[in-house]
């Protein structure tokens, strides 16, 4: 399967897909940090056992 924007592969979260999500977000470079720093910190947390994951808002 090639990867396409329609295809499920391309939610599957390979480097193509990656960098491909990184070059279509409209938001600006300090908003995608923002959201970048706060995914960390909730993994952080999940990791050491210290509460749930929650969807990311922007």
């Amino acid at each position: 399967m090639m990867c396409h924007i329609n295809y499920y592969k391309f939610l599957r979260g390979c480097a193509f897909c990656s960098l491909q999500t990184i070059r279509t977000y409209k938001g600006t470079d300090a908003d995608l940090l923002r959201l970048y720093s706060n995914a960390q910190e909730e993994i952080d947390r999940q990791l050491s056992g210290m509460g749930t994951l929650s969807l990311a808002t922007a």
